[in-house]
């Protein structure tokens, strides 16, 4: 009897163990909700996508064939994808469409729109969303259609069909009033309401005559941002394009007040290219003022700033060599609009047809003109200004300026190496180092990118950069991130490559230690490239004088001179 008691026990705690090892379908729902609170690391949403694949039911293996479809794709792995359609067609195919299963199936048909969307299919990507929108319709879930129709809407806008786009946003508007939970109704508010103010934007410069009506309805969306949040990220872009809209208006004050409070807001983003942008904004909108000294000293710094290792052409760049000819005609320099002309027919040439595509549609923005025919009208005006002048005239000023240019470039570089090293030990005796800290109120488009700003910000406090193993893959370990993540974020915010983020880190620091500390400046270059992190002496040197523009020694004896 005892042993068949003790049997009976065996059994059935055998029993519960298997069980226990079988998720049920509670669980497989708790892994796809794991997945949409995860998909943005997708490192951890990865682990509950492989778990739903223990399921047996047709809609579930759906959802995670799709799932890891779309986790590989927008990280860009390498896999058999159609092995993949294969079956997501498979499971698809067999799922019984009833009630319980339309919230999984808008689901898998909106994922299938994103990876067509990354993919640039952006047709495709329509004909997954309008079927995921079906689903939605069906589940009554206002929150999940007004995400679909948002994400229509902005492949609308992509492909140039922008009524079309400005309809399905004014369906949201109405569909607002059945999202009951505060904040997703603020989300879904703000952002179309910020997504309808540009298509109206690219409305009015599709024929700035005719769709002037256009001009007061974008500022109106805009002005709705302003006054309905506080978020920089909402609050940037709007300003950005109220300081257009107020250009076209041909109200220059105003819009000069809404492009500096776009700058201000970007600075403190520290989302760089658009900051650019808003400066460059500024200043053009100066020189449709007639500040030329404003723009000029704008547009110079455009030129100036652009290195010449870098193989793109910047919009701005480009902009900047028409905008100065055109100033220095004011001027009456007839050398310097022969330069800055010659400068962007190169430019212009060198770029590529669909570059060429891009630039016409920005400065169609500006202009309101096709920069194509401006082209020619610029070719035709260099050539003038050049016909006017003899060859003798030309012969003698070519030589004048290289006799010129080759003593001024000698003295300037005994003043610029002098005036260097005082600017860093004045800059660095006036403020605290920099510690370049990229602010969590960066546009924000997902949690990776929030937590790789904090993982950032650790690394720079702790200054985990001076470090001997400091590198891309132990960052990125340290984040809890991958490295093509935390490379292409650096990339696109801070503007560099890794390796430039980290000399920076680590000049800055050695110049501020440098000055405050005489003891330091007795090291030998060798032990100061240690204390860095660098192996060798040399490697530091070449560094520290492309970021400074000096040597170390060189930096270290004008210390000691004050």
């Amino acid at each position: 009897m005892k042993k068949l008691r003790l049997l009976t026990i065996v059994i059935l705690f055998l029993t519960l163990k298997v069980n226990a090892q079988i998720p049920n379908e509670k669980g497989f729902e708790f892994y796809k909700e794991q997945f949409f609170q995860l998909q943005n690391k997708p490192d951890s949403a990865l682990l509950y996508v492989n778990k739903i694949f223990q399921s047996k039911n047709d809609i579930d293996l759906a959802f995670a064939y799709t799932t890891k479809k779309y986790i590989l794709t927008v990280t860009g792995a390498e896999f058999d994808i159609t092995s993949f359609d294969e079956k997501i067609k498979e499971y698809l195919g067999k799922i019984v469409i009833k009630k319980e299963n339309y919230k999984d199936l808008a689901s898998i048909y909106i994922l299938l729109g994103h990876i067509d969307k990354n993919n640039g299919k952006l047709d495709e990507s329509i004909k997954k969303y309008v079927k995921a929108k079906e689903y939605a319709l069906l589940n009554d879930d206002t929150f999940q259609l007004a995400k679909i129709k948002i994400n229509i809407a902005m492949n609308l806008g992509a492909i140039n069909l922008l009524d079309e786009a400005i309809k399905e946003i004014k369906e949201i508007r109405v569909l607002l009033e059945k999202i009951h939970d505060a904040n997703n109704y603020s989300f879904i508010d703000k952002y179309i309401t910020n997504t309808l103010g540009s298509i109206y934007f690219r409305k009015l410069n599709q024929d700035s005559k005719t769709n002037t009506k256009y001009c007061d309805s974008a500022i109106t969306e805009f002005n709705k941002i302003i006054s309905k949040t506080n978020e920089k990220q909402y609050l940037a872009p709007a300003n950005y394009y109220l300081g257009l809209l107020y250009n076209h208006k041909k109200e220059f004050d105003i819009a000069n007040e809404y492009s500096v409070t776009a700058i201000t807001l970007y600075e403190e983003l520290n989302f760089k290219q658009l900051l650019l942008n808003a400066k460059f904004n500024y200043y053009y909108n100066n020189y449709q003022k007639g500040d030329y000294k404003i723009a000029k000293k704008g547009f110079l710094e455009f030129v100036n700033n652009h290195s010449d290792s870098d193989t793109l052409v910047d919009f701005n760049y480009l902009l900047s060599h028409k905008y100065l000819s055109k100033i220095y005609i004011q001027e009456n320099k007839a050398d310097s609009v022969n330069h800055y002309y010659d400068n962007f027919l190169f430019l212009y040439e060198k770029i590529t047809d669909e570059e060429k595509k891009q630039f016409a549609e920005a400065y169609r923005t500006l202009e309101n003109t096709d920069l194509k025919e401006e082209v020619g009208l610029i070719k035709k005006e260099n050539i003038n200004l050049k016909s006017d002048k003899t060859i003798i005239t030309l012969i003698l000023g070519l030589t004048i300026f290289i006799i010129l240019i080759v003593f001024y470039l000698f003295i300037l570089k005994k003043k610029k190496q002098n005036k260097k090293l005082l600017e860093i030990i004045e800059n660095y005796n006036k403020k605290e180092l920099e510690n370049n800290t990229i602010s969590n109120a960066v546009l924000i488009n997902d949690d990776i990118e929030l937590k790789i700003i904090e993982g950032l910000d650790k690394i720079e406090k702790t200054k985990y950069f001076l470090d001997k193993n400091f590198n891309l893959h132990n960052a990125a370990k340290k984040i809890n991130t991958n490295t093509t993540y935390l490379s292409n974020f650096i990339n696109n915010y801070k503007k560099m490559s890794f390796n430039d983020y980290t000399n920076t880190l680590r000049v800055d620091y050695i110049v501020k230690i440098l000055i405050e500390d005489k003891k330091i400046r007795n090291y030998t270059t060798q032990a100061l490239a240690e204390m860095l992190g660098y192996k060798n002496g040399a490697s530091f040197s070449r560094i520290f004088k492309e970021k400074t523009g000096v040597t170390p020694i060189l930096f270290i004896n004008k210390l000691n001179e004050k």
